[in-house]
């Protein structure tokens, strides 16, 4: 089924002598420069009419250079090699390839004005799609620059539950005034830190939505956190921990049980002690 957009737009690519030419055969529009650009029906036939008119001009003069030898009675038996250095016959070779390159040159000046048509088309589709680019990236860097504010925060509720909140959102100041607060940091970091304490679960302060959600609409896009979340995605689900490093750190060594128990050790002050007796800090990465 032919979509609206594809019934109001042309396909064309340069598929005849490097022209751009509407595409009329399945694997012509399958080339790498194949273009869709605007155009009505009466423009179509127009270009698929001066298409085929350059197609058997082309033709014209690939027949002209390549016609049999006119060879002299007394050569008729001789084979090509043993004439081709002739001075007759290189002569004769010489005005066939001028000739060939003069009918090609007027195809391609005949159908001049219908490739600067295509050609303006192709440009504006392509200054378009860049303009678009340019506004998506622009859109992506501002929506990216919330997530990498060093405003964000969490606190660990049982083992394996986080409360992430922003510390500059003054309805998260109970939050902000728990021991085990951790932060402020990006939130990209701040995942890494839910991995990396076998966090699970996330619950997100109301008022730290809200803080997003005002971030989006002054920076020029007005979004719900759930559609900043979609659109910037620090990790996988927001009400669930990342399930891998959210920055550009190694895929190793995974979080295990015992690294995790002296991550608490070391949140609570303690030191802890292997089995051999030789004192350990208990940071992340000791087994």
């Amino acid at each position: 089924m032919v979509s609206e957009r594809e019934e109001e737009t042309i396909e064309v690519a340069p598929v005849v002598a490097g022209c751009y030419v509407v595409t009329l055969r399945p694997d012509e529009g399958h080339v790498w420069d194949a273009e869709r650009v605007p155009g009505t029906d009466d423009e179509r036939e127009r270009w698929v009419a001066a298409r085929r008119q350059f197609e058997e001009d082309l033709a014209r003069a690939d027949a002209a250079l390549n016609r049999s030898v006119d060879r002299p009675w007394w050569r008729r038996g001789r084979r090509l090699a043993e004439i081709r250095w002739l001075p007759w016959f290189r002569a004769e070779q010489k005005a066939r390839a001028g000739e060939h390159a003069a009918l090609q040159a007027q195809a391609r000046e005949r159908y001049w004005p219908v490739q600067d048509e295509i050609l303006a088309r192709v440009a504006e589709v392509r200054a378009a799609r860049e303009r678009a680019a340019a506004m998506a990236r622009e859109r992506q860097a501002r929506l990216t620059a919330v997530a990498h504010r060093g405003v964000w925060g969490w606190v660990r509720k049982g083992r394996t539950v986080a409360h992430v909140f922003r510390y500059d959102v003054p309805e998260a100041r109970a939050l902000q005034k728990d021991d085990k607060t951790r932060g402020p940091t990006r939130l990209d970091a701040l995942g890494d830190e839910l991995y990396e304490w076998g966090i699970t679960k996330v619950r997100w302060n109301a008022a730290t939505k809200r803080a997003v959600a005002d971030d989006c609409a002054a920076a020029g896009y007005p979004l719900t956190f759930a559609e900043w979340w979609a659109a910037v995605a620090p990790w996988e689900e927001p009400d669930r921990a990342p399930t891998g490093w959210c920055t550009n750190r190694p895929p190793f060594p995974v979080p295990t049980r015992r690294s995790r128990e002296r991550l608490e050790q070391r949140e609570r002050g303690t030191g802890h002690h292997s089995s051999y007796g030789v004192g350990d800090s208990g940071g992340f990465g000791s087994f």
